[in-house]
């Protein structure tokens, strides 16, 4: 009974000092971390334990980091890199710095507080494992020699450096050494030591720079310029240049990076570069012909092309390529064909060569050629976005509209996430005349990527065309912003915001047209179009002599321009450049008409109905080409043929406010006043501005004696044009007529105040004539002051 009792009294010492060893572990183990070092071909090296004792810095052993390429902290499976701060050799204490390290640091106690038989616990990293915890006894405080404190608390390999706790967690030493010769007798460093060790340590020297390899500078270069980093590829260039001044392919990479910023003549003078110093270097010949074919220099490119094909012993596919996209954009479809035939032969697995061959073929209209090496290239890249295109536009032109889409819809289909996909399909459903779905693919396109320029332009062109220019000028703002030289884009914005009538905006859009595409022959007559509907018809003739310049061969430029310079007063000019029109174009309407017109302005009436009646066996159709032929008609006096031509003009067009108002005037002087008055009130209804419809219409009234409505037409041309001088004559007379001698003095005075001797001339006139009146109103002669009766 007496041993049964002992024992039971050891396996409840054993279980309590098993529950103190776990409270104290859950209590400092956030301060215990895993040593781990590396070699310097960063295989594992050493493991040990380390305890944190203030912010970022841990405590160890020297010999668990001595000599460590790299030194690394665990803690909680978080690796932080450490360095080597102070040692205390002597000791074998070292204190390293853990940037970043989030742990609570240890409590020291001081080796003088300890008891012999005082209950203490080790934790640390055995054996490469997880974090452990033993328990013992201070087995011994030795009074002689080195403080040290002595343990039974087990201790294993990958112990060192850890800490040696108190029953309260407090640290008071770092376990060391295991002693072999005594079972359960370990050493541990004082605590003591470890708050000494900064003012102890020494620090550390970091070792001597490891001299670093050359760089691969042309595989680096290679990926940089794959990636398309140009900033990146530029610095490594100059890095590459400073290192070997005379390395060519150096040079020809900063050309690439050069290139890519739109630095072309930079990139130029590089290649050039490299050339000088390895003329047999085949990469820099094939630069610089990519560089000559960017900057338009097709002749060039040519040549270069040429001796780079020869340099190479007509064997590198590259040069061909670049010889075939010379010929291809110098429109010499059958030249770029053989080249791009022989480049595929050197390099089969070439998508981008499939792809030139397909366009080729497609452009020549051999289309089954053209669908096969299309296929071909989409075969070796799936994701060729311009293949796929290409395809599907081919596919329309063999009228499978269908087949082209369907074709599309799958690649949606296989790549729901693709916008270059949706863009594709949105251009198939586009050509279908799908114009709904084709919006919905594009939409769908930008939702996945709202950076795609082409699309917006797209976009916008789609909402124009239907019919809604608000939403097409938002869209097309959006793609000019993003890419301000996508052709074709400022012109279509220039267009929608026409039709909205804001002429300011769309006048700048047109320049800013001209100004990216300084040779797009429609930007500069869609800018003279706008300016001539502006009424700025010297700005018209700016804009048409620049369509000239580009197009000298084309008819209706030189008419435009024509037509122009009539309005613009430039008369001689006008009658050239319409000349100039019919030599190239004998039956340009627009050409003859204008000629009439300055035949007409010029009172040459006989040639200006020869002029227009030609450019009406042209075109029957137009409206202004008959007004113009009734008024030649008018001011030669033949009223009677003219209001057939008026007539028919208005039949053309039934708003057309000129041709109401010259058939009025031809009624007039026909007789016909009931007619021309009704004739008349219609062209001002459409233009109630017009000063002489009101005048024609005020004629008609008083020759009708319809005095007082001839009196409100003049008193509304007044308020229009108070400098007429024919408006205030004729209001004068009217006046006098209904006996308003107020009105009739205050007109006159404007009349003396505007022009003195228009003035002078009617008063002579009255002077000579006595005035007519009416009853019941008596009328005074400016000759005479005698009551004379009325007149009727």
């Amino acid at each position: 009974m007496k041993r049964a009792g002992i024992a039971a009294a050891l396996l409840f010492a054993a279980a309590a000092q098993a529950e103190d060893a776990a409270q104290v572990f859950e209590r400092v183990h956030g301060s215990v971390v895993t040593i781990e070092t590396r070699d310097e071909r960063g295989e594992p090296e050493s493991q040990g334990s380390g305890v944190v004792i203030a912010s970022e810095q841990v405590v160890t052993n020297c010999h668990v980091v001595e000599d460590a390429e790299t030194i690394q902290a665990i803690q909680r499976g978080k690796s932080s890199k450490a360095s080597l701060l102070r040692r205390d050799a002597p000791r074998d204490l070292c204190l390293l710095n853990v940037p970043g390290l989030q742990a609570p640091p240890a409590l020291l106690r001081p080796r003088g507080e300890l008891r012999v038989g005082e209950a203490v616990y080790a934790v640390g990293n055995p054996l490469g494992l997880e974090l452990s915890v033993s328990a013992g006894l201070v087995s011994a405080l030795p009074a002689a020699g080195e403080p040290h404190v002595y343990t039974n608390a087990s201790l294993s390999p990958g112990s060192s450096g850890g800490g040696l706790f108190d029953a309260a967690g407090r640290l008071v030493g770092i376990t060391t050494a295991i002693f072999h010769y005594g079972q359960n007798f370990n050493l541990a460093l004082p605590a003591d030591w470890v708050r000494e060790l900064p003012q102890r340590g020494v620090p550390a020297t970091p070792p001597p720079p490891t001299p670093s390899p050359e760089p691969d500078w042309a595989n680096a270069a290679r990926a940089l310029s794959i990636a398309g980093d140009g900033s990146g590829l530029q610095a490594l260039t100059q890095r590459w240049i400073d290192s070997h001044p005379r390395a060519a392919l150096a040079y020809v990479f900063r050309a690439d990076a050069l290139a890519n910023q739109g630095r072309l003549d930079d990139a130029l003078a590089n290649v050039r570069r490299a050339i000088e110093l390895d003329p047999a270097l085949a990469i820099a010949q094939s630069s610089q012909v990519n560089l000559k074919l960017r900057l338009g220099r097709l002749a060039d490119a040519r040549a270069l092309a040429r001796r780079a094909i020869a340099l190479t012993h007509e064997q590198d596919f590259y040069p061909w390529l670049l010889l075939g996209d010379a010929e291809a954009r110098d429109n010499r479809p059958d030249e770029a064909l053989a080249a791009y035939t022989r480049s595929m032969r050197l390099y089969p697995g070439n998508p981008e060569i499939w792809r030139r061959l397909g366009l080729i073929h497609a452009q020549q209209k051999q289309l089954d050629k053209a669908e096969h090496a299309l296929r071909v290239a989409l075969r070796l890249k799936s994701g060729d976005a311009e293949a796929q295109r290409a395809l599907a536009q081919v596919q329309l032109q063999r009228g499978n509209r269908t087949g082209a889409a369907d074709l599309l819809g799958a690649g949606v289909a296989a790549e729901p996430g693709s916008a270059a996909a949706w863009e594709l399909l949105g251009h198939a459903e586009f050509q279908r005349n799908r114009l709904g779905e084709a919006e919905a693919a594009w939409r769908r396109a930008l939702e996945l990527d709202p950076k795609l320029a082409g699309v917006w332009a797209s976009l916008g062109t789609l909402q124009a065309q239907l019919g809604r220019p608000a939403d097409a000028e938002t869209s097309l703002k959006q793609a000019v912003h993003m890419r301000p030289d996508l052709p074709g884009t400022w012109s279509n914005l220039a267009i929608v915001q026409t039709q909205q009538n804001r002429f300011t905006e769309a006048e700048a859009s047109w320049a800013e047209a001209t100004r990216h595409t300084p040779s797009d022959f429609k930007a500069w007559a869609g800018l003279g179009q706008l300016r001539e509907r502006r009424l700025d018809y010297r700005g018209a003739v700016e804009a048409y002599a620049q369509t000239v310049r580009l197009a000298p061969d084309n008819s209706d430029a030189w008419a435009a321009q024509a037509q122009a310079q009539m309005h613009s007063g430039q008369k001689r000019d006008a009658k050239a450049s319409a000349m100039r029109a019919l030599t190239l174009n004998a039956k340009n309407a627009s050409a003859l008409y204008t000629l009439s017109s300055v035949h007409g302005l010029d009172g040459e009436l006989a040639q200006s109905l020869t002029y227009i009646e030609r450019a009406l066996e042209v075109d029957p159709g137009v409206p202004n080409y008959w007004s113009n032929k009734g008024y030649t008609l008018l001011k030669m006096e033949r009223p009677e043929d003219a209001v057939p031509a008026f007539e028919t003009a208005i039949r053309l067009q039934p708003d057309f406010a000129n041709a109401w108002i010259n058939l009025g005037e031809a009624r007039l002087k026909q007789g016909q006043l009931g007619p021309a008055i009704q004739t008349l009130r219609r062209g001002i209804e459409l233009a109630p501005r017009a000063v002489d419809a009101r005048l024609f219409l005020a004629e008609a009234f008083e020759r009708s004696g319809q005095d007082a409505a001839a009196k409100l037409q003049l008193e509304q041309a007044v308020r229009l044009a108070p400098r007429h001088t024919g408006v205030l004559r004729k209001l004068i007379g009217v006046y006098a007529r209904l006996g308003n001698a107020a009105g009739e003095a205050a007109v006159w005075r404007q009349l003396e105040k505007t022009d003195p001797a228009s003035a002078r001339a009617l008063r002579a006139e009255r002077a000579s004539q006595p005035v007519k009146c009416r009853p019941p109103f008596q009328c005074h002669s400016s000759a005479t002051t005698q009551v004379r009766p009325n007149t009727p």
